[in-house]
């Protein structure tokens, strides 16, 4: 693992995970779009492709999985916790087709918030939580790995685990939103969190 990486999932599983959902849609998905679109386009002006009525239901049905499997795979991103900055498990759709993983540098967040729900009795960071992070240009995303469906959820599935990355994100959150580190943020200096505020 890198110097500046504290934390990380492992990037060899994400990855593999990411190119099978895009090499199934590109290898099955995209050529029935071309073939369908294909048909369409030979049939226009007689009526509807194949024949059959329905041709914007038949697309959809066409199309819409064979996406939803493209835009899940794409969206995947190596979870990190860096000195210098975050890898969020899911990337923004400018960076689908990027090969390198997505990192925000803490200078990019205007700010963090916590939500956890301590009403049971839990270890501190087994409890549900979610960090909200806000960036300087007004979008927002979440991180919360809590049950297999998130897109942390399926990598850190044990309650040990939870917790080391809840207590790594409170870190995190305590250093970027420090009224100095923000100042800096504000003057464009980077914001690096030294590494021994980690142990």
């Amino acid at each position: 693992m890198p110097a500046d990486v504290v934390y990380s999932v492992p990037q060899a599983t994400v990855r593999r995970a990411r190119r099978r959902s895009l090499g199934f849609f590109f290898l099955f998905g995209l050529p029935l779009i071309v073939l369908y679109s294909w048909l369409s386009f030979l049939s226009a002006g007689r009526g509807n492709a194949w024949g059959i009525p329905g041709d914007m239901l038949l697309l959809a049905l066409l199309v819409v999985p064979f996406m939803l499997i493209f835009l899940e795979g794409a969206k995947k991103n190596t979870f990190a916790i860096r000195t210098d900055g975050i890898q969020p498990p899911s990337r923004p759709i400018a960076k689908f087709l990027r090969r390198e993983d997505y990192r925000i540098p803490y200078g990019d967040v205007a700010g963090i918030e916590l939500e956890e729900d301590t009403s049971e009795a839990h270890e501190p960071g087994a409890h549900p939580f979610t960090f909200f992070f806000t960036l300087r240009n007004g979008k927002r995303f979440f991180i919360n790995p809590m049950g297999g469906f998130t897109p942390l959820g399926r990598y850190v599935k044990t309650e040990k685990g939870i917790v080391h990355v809840y207590r790594l994100l409170k870190i995190v959150m305590e250093e970027v939103n420090a009224p100095a580190n923000q100042a800096k943020a504000g003057r464009g200096e980077d914001v690096v969190i030294p590494a021994e505020r980690f142990d």
